[in-house]
């Protein structure tokens, strides 16, 4: 069962048969073997295919999708505690963050929790908000600090600190640099430009902050950034009033999330049980 399952997630995750028997290292006739025995055993079809072989997956096969993947996590966990138990190996603990957080503000605090931790491996993901969402959706990351107001009903969110939205580059360039869609400050620039009104005559889309302080710098458009980045003192720099909250946000249904981790970061960014908000101490 434990084999249909894994089968039944790489199918559904890649909506494709073909792309799961190479990501499984098995044949495409295994997969459809394993499919069809996983639906006689539970009593529905997963999968509608079409005479194209397109598959589309059911009202069912989301929901076996979700309980399956806690499962998977919760399972996860249990060989991981076991191999800590019987080896002595650390376990493993996965944090999300947004570009601006995992560059600017992760580096202040991950010593600390090693520190604080020292029987955790901590792996750091970052990409946009919009992708980290959706790997602590999945369970695939144990907690995500993001900037983007997501919101789903299996997440809990909680805003721990404040961050200045600052422009940068020439006043006079008619050429903005943007994030791509997803992450979380592209909506702030986008919110930006309309309040202001403002029509760029170019637009350049970068998914990388790097980059874009880079091309600014070398006085290529102008963009709209984070006070926590680190920018060049060359870079002509005007603050706004946008103020933005940060978030943490954590899976509901996450079988095993170590609260003590996910409180002794909160307390890395000022947060307490009866403080709403927290600034960073910079």
């Amino acid at each position: 069962m434990f084999q249909w399952l894994e089968t039944f997630i790489s199918v559904y995750e890649n909506n494709n048969f073909t792309k799961a028997a190479n990501e499984l290292s098995i044949s495409q006739p295994t997969i459809s073997v394993h499919i069809e025995k996983l639906e006689t055993e539970i009593g529905v079809v997963l999968f509608e295919r079409s005479s194209n072989k397109k598959i589309t997956p059911t009202l069912a096969a989301h929901f076996l999708y979700e309980k399956t993947k806690r499962m998977q996590s919760s399972w996860d966990n249990v060989i991981d505690e076991l191999v800590s138990i019987s080896s002595g190996k650390n376990r493993s603990f996965k944090i999300g963050a947004s570009q601006t957080i995992g560059n600017y503000l992760i580096p202040k605090v991950l010593g600390k929790l090693q520190k604080a931790f020292p029987k955790v491996d901590f792996e750091i993901i970052i990409d946009n908000s919009e992708s980290i969402f959706q790997s602590v959706s999945i369970l695939d990351t144990d907690i995500g600090l993001v900037e983007s107001p997501l919101v789903s009903s299996n997440i809990d969110r909680q805003e721990f600190m404040y961050d200045r939205m600052i422009l940068l580059g020439k006043p006079e360039s008619t050429t903005w640099i943007l994030r791509e869609e997803g992450s979380g400050i592209r909506e702030y620039s986008d919110r930006y430009m309309m309040e202001h009104n403002i029509s760029p005559e170019t637009e350049l889309v970068i998914n990388s902050n790097e980059v874009i302080l880079q091309l600014v710098e070398l006085g290529y458009g102008r963009t709209l950034q984070s006070e926590l980045v680190n920018y060049s003192s060359s870079i002509e720099a005007e603050e706004t009033l946008l103020i933005r909250p940060l978030y943490a946000i954590s899976n509901k249904n996450h079988p095993d999330l170590d609260r003590q981790i996910i409180q002794f970061i909160f307390s890395l960014f000022n947060l307490s049980k009866n403080k709403p908000y927290g600034r960073w101490p910079l």
